[in-house]
């Protein structure tokens, strides 16, 4: 949290008081914890899919590879690759559903 000092009265106050300080912008400590805690178990999540799913996951979502790109480089038809897709996000949406209600209930 940033300091702002609201100290206008000119008599040197040198510290601001409680009530002079505002928030920094950042995101509120309750989402950063469960930012982290969801980080944590995305990874989990995304390890525990068979490896040709975790595959064209990770191609697609980290190198944002095209289906037709991915389909080119590990040798199977692109509706292969499509079809691994949706049971790695089903997958993954299964996984981390609790977190779902987590994100609704913030502010």
């Amino acid at each position: 949290m940033k300091v702002k000092s609201l100290c206008t009265t000119g008599d040197g106050c040198s510290s601001p008081r409680l009530l002079d300080r505002t928030s920094d912008g950042g995101p509120a400590v309750d989402r950063q914890a469960i930012g982290g805690e969801l980080r944590i178990r995305m990874e989990a999540a995304i390890n525990e899919l068979p490896d040709d799913q975790r595959e064209v996951f990770l191609m697609r979502e980290s190198a944002d590879l095209s289906f037709k790109e991915i389909a080119d480089v590990i040798g199977v038809s692109e509706n292969t690759v499509k079809s691994r897709m949706r049971y790695a996000l089903e997958k993954l949406r299964s996984s981390l559903e609790e977190y779902q209600d987590m994100a609704r209930a913030l502010p």
